[in-house]
C-alpha cells in the first residue's frame, strides 16, 4: 500500500470541479481526484486550520463518530472505473472493524479531520498512471490557479 497526502487543491478553468492532488509520502507519484466545491472547501478549511462558525457536514460526521466512540482507521482509494474513483472508509467501533463504501471526496475530508492515513494500492496507482500516459493528459489548463499545500486557499 502507498500512503498519500493532500498536496494541493486547484481551480481549473471552465470547470465546476476542484482538482485535489494526492501525493505519495516520498513525493514522487501523484493522483488527481476531482471534487465538488463544498468538499474542496471542507478539505481546504481543515488543512488551513480555519474552523467554520458552525459545524459543516464533515465536521458533523466527525462529531457523531467521536460521540459514538468510532475511530476512522484509514481511507483506501479502492478502484477507478470510467474515470470515477471509489473509496473505502475503514472504521473501528467496539473492537470491530467496518468498511464503508464512500466517495473519495468525502473520505479525504473525513481523513484530514481525523488525521487518518489515505492509501492506494500499488497496482491501482500504476494502472491510473498508465491510463494517464496513454491518454496524454495535459498539465493544468492555461489560466488555472494552482493552490499548493502550503497555501490551500481556493482562489
Amino acid at each position: 500500500m502507498i500512503k498519500l497526502a493532500v498536496k494541493s487543491l486547484e481551480v481549473t478553468e471552465n470547470s465546476p470541479m476542484i482538482r485535489v492532488t494526492l501525493q505519495n509520502i516520498e513525493g514522487t507519484r501523484e493522483l488527481d481526484i476531482y471534487v465538488g466545491i463544498p468538499e474542496a472547501i471542507a478539505i481546504q478549511s481543515h488543512l488551513e486550520g480555519r474552523p467554520m462558525p458552525r459545524p459543516m457536514t464533515h465536521d458533523l460526521m466527525i462529531n457523531i463518530l467521536s460521540s459514538l466512540q468510532v475511530k476512522i482507521l484509514q481511507v483506501l482509494i479502492s478502484d477507478m472505473t470510467d474515470k470515477t474513483y471509489f473509496a473505502v472508509l475503514t472504521l473501528s467501533v467496539g473492537g470491530r472493524v467496518h468498511e464503508i463504501d464512500c466517495r473519495p471526496s468525502d473520505a479525504i475530508a473525513l481523513a484530514v479531520r481525523a488525521a487518518a492515513p489515505i492509501f492506494i494500492s500499488e497496482e491501482l496507482l500504476t494502472r491510473i498512471e498508465q491510463l494517464r500516459e496513454a491518454e496524454e493528459i495535459q498539465a493544468p489548463h492555461p489560466g488555472a490557479i494552482i493552490v499548493d499545500r502550503e497555501d490551500t486557499t481556493i482562489h
